[in-house]
C-alpha cells in the first residue's frame, strides 16, 4: 500500500480495541439472551399443547399388553449422544496482511480480529450438566471458531435448552471521505468467505420433544463517538440445520461441509459514527431425558473467517 493508503487504513483502525469490543459483546449477547428467552417460552408453551396427547399415548403402551412388543424395544434400545469429532475446517489462502485502496474504499482485512463468544443454559428440571464437552470459542488470531452444546444433558440427564455464539470481527470508524456530498455517507457492502463443517444429532422417543437448529450469519452494529449502541442495522442468521422432532422412536444425526459460504450485507454508513461488523455462527439443542421417554440433542460446529472485506462506495 502507499503512504496514502496506510494514512488512510490507520484512520479507519483508530479505535479502543477494548471499549470497541466491549461494546459489540453486550449487544450480540443482549440480543442472544433475549432471542434464547423467546424461544424457551415457545418452546415450553407448544409442548403444554401438546402434552395432554402424548401422556394418553405413553399410557396405552405403558398398560396395554398389545403393545409389550413395543415397550421391550424401546426398553432395550440403547440411546447414547452420539457426538462427533469435527475435521478443522479448510483455510484458503489469504493475505498476510490488511489491503486497502482509495477512491471507493477496498478494505482486505486480516487477522488478528475482534473474537468474541456466549452461551446460555437453561435447566428446567433435573441436576445441572456442568461438564460442557467444549465451550464456544472464537480465537482472533487465526479467525476460527467452534462450539458443541448439547440439550438434555450428558453428564447429568436432565430437561435442559443451551444456546451459543462465536463471532469473529472488526471494528472502524468511518473517514471524512466516506461521506458523499449528495447523501452524507455511503453504501458499506460487508462480505467474507466461511469455511466450516458441521454436525448434528437428535433422537426422540415416546414423544419428548429433540429441537435445534446450527446457524450462520452477520451483525453490524453502530455506535456513537463513545461506543454507545444506537441501532444493530444488520443482524440475520442463515439455517444451515434445523429440527422439531416428536416421535415414537427416532433418531438422526446429518452432517455437512463448506470450504468458500459466502456472505455478504449492505448498510448505509456515515463518518458521525463507528461501526462494529462481524461473522457468527450459532446453535441451540434442547433435549428432556429425566421424564417416561428420551430426548436429547447435539449441535456442533467448527468454522474459519481468514479474511473480511468492506468496500464502501
Amino acid at each position: 500500500m502507499t503512504d496514502q493508503d496506510q494514512d488512510l487504513l490507520k484512520r479507519i483502525r483508530n479505535v479502543s480495541g477494548a471499549k470497541a469490543l466491549a461494546a459489540a459483546k453486550e449487544a450480540m449477547s443482549n440480543a442472544a439472551k433475549q432471542k434464547f428467552d423467546i424461544e424457551n417460552a415457545a418452546r415450553a408453551a407448544s409442548i403444554a399443547s401438546v402434552e395432554p396427547t402424548h401422556n394418553a399415548m405413553r399410557d396405552v403402551i405403558a398398560s396395554s399388553a398389545d403393545f409389550r412388543g413395543v415397550r421391550d424395544a424401546l426398553a432395550a434400545a440403547p440411546r447414547p449422544m452420539a457426538r462427533s469429532v469435527l475435521a478443522k475446517p479448510f483455510v484458503p489462502v489469504a493475505p498476510k496482511t490488511p489491503r486497502l485502496k482509495l477512491g471507493s474504499i477496498h478494505l482486505v482485512d486480516t487477522a488478528p480480529f475482534e473474537a468474541m463468544t456466549w452461551n446460555a443454559v437453561q435447566t428446567i428440571n433435573g441436576p445441572a450438566d456442568t461438564n460442557m464437552p467444549s465451550p464456544p470459542v472464537a480465537d482472533g488470531a487465526s479467525g476460527d471458531m467452534s462450539f458443541d452444546i448439547y440439550g438434555g444433558g450428558l453428564t447429568n440427564a436432565n430437561n435442559s435448552s443451551v444456546s451459543c455464539w462465536c463471532a469473529i470481527g472488526q471494528s472502524y470508524i468511518v473517514p471524512e471521505e466516506a461521506g458523499k456530498p449528495e447523501t452524507g455517507g455511503s453504501t458499506l457492502r460487508f462480505s467474507a468467505s466461511v469455511s466450516f463443517n458441521w454436525s448434528a444429532f437428535w433422537s426422540s422417543v415416546h414423544w419428548r420433544l429433540a429441537s435445534g437448529n446450527i446457524w450462520i450469519g452477520q451483525v453490524v452494529n453502530r455506535y456513537d463517538q463513545n461506543w454507545v449502541l444506537i441501532d444493530v442495522p444488520v443482524s440475520y442468521q442463515q439455517p444451515i440445520q434445523s429440527w422439531h422432532d416428536y416421535n415414537l422412536d427416532d433418531s438422526q444425526s446429518p452432517s455437512g461441509s463448506n470450504t468458500s459460504y459466502g456472505l455478504s450485507t449492505s448498510v448505509f454508513i456515515q463518518p458521525t459514527f463507528n461501526y462494529d461488523g462481524g461473522v457468527w455462527i450459532g446453535a441451540s439443542a434442547y433435549g428432556d431425558k429425566i421424564d417416561s421417554g428420551w430426548s436429547g440433542s447435539v449441535a456442533q460446529m467448527s468454522a474459519n473467517v481468514n479474511a473480511l472485506v468492506f468496500d464502501s462506495f
